[in-house]
């Protein structure tokens, strides 16, 4: 049975390229599958275009320009394949990758109360007050001039922490992606 299969695909190879064993083109695999796409409606599953279809499965099927006979005799399979176009704005607001890591976590009520936390202007708002307190220890320091002030590098990394901390709740809520594209780290 499987060789039967096969001796009828050698078959329409044949038809189809007239005999040409350098391999099918792109035109001719182009119009197979147009045709095959109206007369069979397994395909209108994929429910696009078929012109974009055809182009699918001929990059799927090609080698240096041509499908070979035995390529041709695996399109049964190819043609099995599940083809889920996505479009490419759909593509960049799938959001943060964690939402995609683990789902089930991102949706808890945790970190929805704590991504909305994020987006709110009162976090925005206590940032910006510590930036504040930091220019003024800043300043202090500056005016006193004096290297013996207590705690210099404790302050330091305090508030080195804590930006530490608000770029990462940041990447966290808005997703690394959006979070460097978008100017996030200055003003999310």
């Amino acid at each position: 049975m499987l060789q039967i299969r096969y001796d009828s695909l050698g078959k329409a190879f044949d038809i189809i390229t007239k005999g040409d064993e350098v391999g099918m083109t792109q035109d001719q695999f182009c119009s197979l599958m147009e045709t095959v796409y109206h007369a069979k409606s397994m395909f209108k599953r994929w429910k696009t275009d078929p012109v974009i279809l055809s182009e699918i499965l001929w990059y799927l099927m090609e080698t240096n320009g041509r499908v070979k006979r035995s390529d041709f005799a695996d399109l049964g399979e190819v043609m099995e394949l599940e083809i889920i176009i996505v479009p490419k704005t759909e593509l960049l607001n799938r959001g943060p990758a964690c939402s995609r890591w683990s789902p089930i976590i991102y949706k808890t009520t945790f970190c929805v109360f704590f991504r909305r936390l994020v987006k709110s202007v009162y976090f925005r708002y206590v940032f910006d007050s510590i930036i504040v307190a930091n220019v003024i220890v800043l300043a202090y320091r500056t005016h006193e001039s004096t290297d013996d002030f207590i705690g210099d590098t404790e302050v330091e990394i305090v508030f080195i922490s804590i930006y530490v901390f608000e770029i990462l709740c940041k990447i966290l809520t808005y997703g690394p992606k959006r979070f460097l594209s978008s100017g996030s780290a200055s003003g999310l």
